[in-house]
């Protein structure tokens, strides 16, 4: 199961003299929030910087393409809280997840006493 959620932005992002609106969004790790900071983002970017490694999908941009800079010049605000609205869809279905129920430990039948078929038995 992928955690992600795909959805529309309402105004879009313009990209080659075209609006793209369609978007898949993944949830964001830690590793995204480290190279972030690693690509020198200041820190009242960072979550555009994390954002722009998440989205998966914008209309026909190639992923490469989707980047901080490109979100800083092109996203308006309603988009950018669909975008942030889409991940917190997409942890959800994380969340959702039920545990494997738990495993109970090997807990062998009890011998019972039986006579052994080549011994005699004691008489009575």
């Amino acid at each position: 199961m992928a955690f992600t959620h795909s959805a529309t932005l309402p105004i879009g992002v313009f990209y080659k003299d075209q609006r793209h609106r369609d978007f898949t969004v993944r949830i964001s790790t830690i590793s995204d929030e480290i190279a972030v900071v690693e690509e020198g983002i200041p820190d009242s970017g960072t979550i555009v910087g994390v954002l722009a490694r998440c989205i998966t999908e914008l209309g026909s941009i190639p992923a490469e393409e989707i980047t901080y800079g490109l979100l800083c010049d092109t996203l308006v605000s309603e988009d950018f809280k669909v975008l942030r609205d889409a991940q917190l869809e997409a942890k959800k279905k994380l969340s959702a997840l039920k545990p494997p129920p738990a495993r109970l430990p090997f807990r062998p039948c009890p011998t019972r006493t039986v006579p052994h078929p080549r011994r005699p038995r004691p008489p009575p």
